[in-house]
């Protein structure tokens, strides 16, 4: 028997479910299609929080795909994503403008981690959200990796894109 599966959604604690919802429309032009306010009991239950801790949750669409931000009541600082220790390392969006993606970032108030980087003709960056979340940026599709990778390797880390 095969199984079916489909990518669904991935879910990031932020400090602030208005900004990063903001950030999340902007930059990439999702929608929110749940909102919900979570009581104690079930944020302790399926989080392990701590009692009284109140959740706060939408899920912002993007068509096929979404991201599902969470917000605890009270909350704790997120932590710095450190891409060489085990956990979430990033999360992967595909974009038709590189650049200009970065330049919404930007203005969205995240960053990108280093200069945008030339890989065959197409473009990546690791850009950050307003609470650090590390998304990485291509403009190649998952085979146009598959072959960037058997015809040129991995992107030359000392290049940058003109």
């Amino acid at each position: 028997m095969t199984i079916r599966n489909a990518y669904h959604h991935i879910a990031l604690r932020v400090a602030d479910l208005d900004r990063s919802t903001r950030f999340y429309e902007e930059v990439f032009g999702g929608e929110v299609v749940i909102e919900l306010e979570l009581a104690p009991d079930f944020v302790a239950s399926i989080f392990g929080a701590p009692a009284g801790t109140r959740g706060l949750n939408r899920v912002i669409s993007f068509g096929d795909w979404a991201i599902e931000i969470f917000q605890f009541v009270p909350g704790l600082p997120t932590g710095d994503t450190r891409q060489y220790e085990a956990g979430l390392m990033h999360l992967c969006v595909w974009v038709d403008d590189v650049p200009g993606t970065v330049d919404a970032i930007r203005q969205a108030g995240g960053d990108s981690k280093f200069p945008i980087r030339p890989w065959g003709g197409h473009h990546f960056v690791y850009a950050t959200d307003p609470d650090g979340h590390v998304i990485e940026l291509l403009d190649a599709t998952v085979d146009q990796c598959r072959s960037l990778v058997a015809s040129v390797g991995v992107p030359d880390h000392n290049k940058v894109a003109n």
